[in-house]
Order: C-alpha cells, then structure tokens, then sequence
C-alpha cells in the first residue's frame, strides 16, 4: 500500500497490482446545478466524464435550455487502483463516488454508451437533426433485466425520477465488482 502526505492529510492507495480493476465508469455524486462546472473541472485534470444532458425548447422557439439527466450526478471513468477516492470525495461541490455496501458502483459500459445514444437520439429530435439508427435497444440487451430498466431511457421522466432508477439500477447484485 503506497501513501502520499498532503498538507495534514495522509492518502492511501490501495495496490491491486492483478486485480480486475481498470479503467472503469463509475457515478459522482455533485451539487445539482453544479454538473457542467464539475465536468470541465474533470476535463480539466485529465479525467474522461460523461456529462448526460437534454437540450429542451423554452417558451421563446428561438432559446434552448439544457437540463442535466440525472441531477446530482456524473460519470467519470477511472482506475481505482491509480487514483484515490478521496480525489473526488474532497472535490468541492461533489460528495464523492457512489458506494453501495462502501464499495464504488461500477457502470458497464453498455450502459453508457446506451444512455449516450438515447441522449443523442432526443437531442437530435429537439434541435431537428437526422437521428442516428437507434442501436440502444441493442446495447441494453446486454444489460441485466430490472423492471424498470426502460424508465432509464426515458426522457419524458423527470431527472429527480430518472437518478432514482440510476441508483436502483446500481444496487441490482449484477452490478457487483
């Protein structure tokens, strides 16, 4: 286990040298309406992030506003064993990764890039754009079957609804490590 001192704090890190944890999506949990500043703090420091977000029309056709799809939450992607969890707990406006049972929930990829194309799919048809072929229904194959599996991809939902199901989804015992 390697550690580094930091002003009074000590970091530890972990040493998975052949363990199966690599670069993996994982979910931050942030101040609402603070997502898009926390992504391009992300971005910033070198880190890959999936900022999901719908473009909706206002009242004034000529003005779209952009809402965050799961309010309070991110996906960064990352290798637990190089960087520490206390990066991103002590991270202003941010309350660190998601944990289930203490230990970080993992996102499969399948899943995000499912949520990426319902994502660019709605937006297309708000800005009105050609849609891509809609292979989301492909991808969420691969993902374990939950009951409310389909409110994740539904854009008419409220966002509080939608990081309600996120985190259902997450706690589903597939998604274990």
């Amino acid at each position: 286990m390697d550690f580094r001192v930091v002003g009074r704090v000590v970091l530890f890190y972990i040493d998975n040298k052949g363990s199966n944890l690599a670069v993996r999506w994982y979910v931050l949990a942030c101040t609402p309406r603070k997502e898009r500043v926390i992504y391009h703090q992300l971005q910033d420091k070198g880190y890959e992030v999936f900022y999901p977000y719908l473009i909706n029309r206002t009242k004034d056709p000529n003005t779209l506003r952009i809402e965050p799809y799961f309010p309070g939450y991110l996906f960064v992607k990352v290798d637990l064993s190089k960087v520490s969890m206390s990066v991103f707990q002590w991270m202003p406006m941010t309350s660190g990764l998601v944990c289930m049972a203490g230990i970080p929930a993992l996102v499969p990829d399948p899943m995000i890039r499912a949520i990426q194309r319902s994502l660019s799919k709605a937006n297309s048809r708000v800005l009105g754009m050609p849609e891509d072929l809609d292979t989301s229904a492909a991808i969420e194959a691969n993902m374990p079957e939950l009951p409310e599996n389909g409110k994740l991809f539904d854009p008419q939902l409220s966002g509080e609804d939608r990081a309600r199901v996120l985190l259902q989804f997450l706690q589903h015992p597939g998604m274990a490590p």
